[in-house]
């Protein structure tokens, strides 16, 4: 076997043993539940991995009962571990590429970024330029001053408008092919230019309808230029306005895609407010505040409801603090000052955890273990050999008491004896 077979073999076994070690989306959201309080859910859609710095992860969106965004579970595509860096802008950076690919990954109602909408401004811009080529026709032909001057204005006011549509039709046409790539290879690198994108490809939108209607005001003027020159026929003056006129459905046309990205606009304008500047940055943190606040509350529980190896005759670490700390047993520990600092802890760890501060909780966990293990190993009082003591003397008393009480009845049995032989004694 040549080198080149042996090297393509190599290959083959990297790449399904990546392959194999990676995990699936299904499974990515399977971890993710590990998160979720009562109230929320995964947030199942069809999503690719991210890429940030080389890595590969699903951004798993948590919502709560209202459909509203809770924060995102980052799971490593080759490992299944959750993922938080300890540089924050990390954090944010594939949290705001997260955010905005779920954006853009479901079909929304105000946004009309299609091929269709493109579509139709390119041929409204084919229109358009077929009335400027009669425009520039009517230039050529030998018309009057006044009439070739108002042809002259409309045909620069139709360029404008017609320029205005070309370039949001070029910016669009770019910005739905870049959305499309950041879509189906979605990456942290990518994220920032995206949004700019966003940013610049409605620019000039908003000047639509004042620039049709100058259009339209210009081909008004042309008309009255014709009907008031008294050189030109009826036949003459027709063929002018007929040339000139302003397209039928032109009203219609700029009133559907001026609406249409008018609430594109608004569409994609709400993900730049939420993804940047600093009501963005405020959102974003948000986010991976509360990841990092619910990663510490599966840790939470997981300290106190899994089983530690440090308590072998018990089920968990929970169980060990409730034990210790039984109402019918505490007063029994011989260590009594680590049973309070260990009552005073528990109570303020479980305070601390009613609150959702379980970033505070675990070292109050781990302090409660410390106690609880000091408990423990100095044990219970030795009740039996005080219970032995004391039943010596109790019994070793009552021993004596009965002496005192026979030697008392004797003596007095003794008396009554002798006075007895008294009485009978003859005088």
């Amino acid at each position: 076997m040549d080198m080149k077979k042996i090297l393509l073999v190599l290959i083959s076994i990297i790449l399904i043993t990546a392959s194999v070690s990676a995990i699936s989306l299904f499974t990515a959201q399977d971890i993710a539940k590990e998160y979720l309080f009562e109230n929320e859910m995964v947030d199942i859609y069809s999503q690719q991995t991210i890429d940030c710095d080389s890595n590969m992860y699903f951004v798993i969106p948590i919502i709560n009962s209202l459909g509203e965004l809770s924060f995102f579970v980052p799971v490593s595509f080759k490992t299944g571990d959750i993922i938080i860096n300890k540089n924050n802008n990390d954090n944010l950076d594939l949290i705001k590429t997260g955010y905005v690919l779920k954006a853009l990954s479901y079909s929304d109602s105000g946004n009309y970024l299609t091929t269709q909408l493109i579509d139709r401004i390119n041929t409204l811009i084919n229109i358009l330029n077929s009335r400027k080529s009669r425009l520039e026709g009517i230039l050529e032909g030998d018309y009057p001053y006044d009439v070739k001057q108002e042809v002259t204005t409309t045909k620069n006011k139709l360029v404008s408008l017609t320029s205005s549509l070309s370039d949001l039709q070029e910016n669009l046409s770019t910005l739905i092919v870049k959305q499309q790539e950041f879509i189906y290879s979605p990456s942290c690198s990518e994220v920032s230019s995206l949004i700019n994108n966003f940013k610049t490809s409605f620019d000039g939108y908003g000047e639509l309808t004042e620039l049709s209607l100058a259009y339209v005001i210009a081909v008004e003027d042309i008309t009255k230029a014709v009907v008031a020159d008294p050189t030109m026929d009826d036949s003459e003056k027709r063929s002018i306005l007929d040339f000139a006129s302003v397209p039928s459905s032109l009203n219609s046309d700029i009133t559907l895609v001026y609406n249409s990205l008018s609430s594109t606009v608004a569409f994609y304008n709400n993900i730049i407010t939420t993804s940047t500047n600093t009501t963005g940055e405020k959102n974003l943190q948000l986010f991976v505040d509360n990841l990092v606040s619910r990663k510490d509350y599966v840790i939470v529980n997981t300290l106190l409801e899994d089983y530690d190896s440090d308590f072998p005759r018990y089920n968990s670490l929970d169980t060990v603090f409730n034990t210790i700390l039984n109402p019918e047993y505490k007063i029994y520990w011989t260590n009594q000052d680590k049973v309070d600092s260990l009552q005073k802890n528990y109570s303020e760890l479980k305070e601390l955890y009613s609150k959702g501060q379980y970033t505070q909780v675990i070292p109050k966990v781990n302090k409660a273990k410390s106690y609880a293990l000091v408990i423990l190993e100095d044990g219970l009082v030795e009740y039996e050999d005080s219970t032995s003591s004391l039943a010596y003397y109790l019994v070793g008393g009552l021993v004596l008491l009965l002496i005192i009480l026979m030697f008392v009845f004797r003596k007095k049995k003794g008396f009554k004896k002798s006075n007895k032989e008294d009485f009978e004694k003859p005088f």
